[in-house]
């Protein structure tokens, strides 16, 4: 699933999401990287589909699984 995470010194991230912990969040950026957020660190999470930034409720994506 494509994201765009925005974190609270109001940066944004966008890539693929890889891997979902309790803790944290790790995003494959481009083909050999790949960042790592804490969830305390993550304002605002956002789908990327057909080119739209569809809104995800933060916590209801912290709690399902991939």
């Amino acid at each position: 699933m494509r994201i765009v995470l925005e974190c609270n010194d109001n940066s944004s991230v966008e890539g693929v999401l890889a891997l979902k912990d309790e803790s944290f969040v790790m995003i494959k950026v481009k083909r050999n990287t790949v960042r790592v957020f804490h969830w305390n660190h993550i304002k605002d999470v956002k789908r990327v589909f057909k080119g739209e930034r569809q809104p995800i409720n933060l916590e209801i994506f912290k709690k399902i699984r991939e």
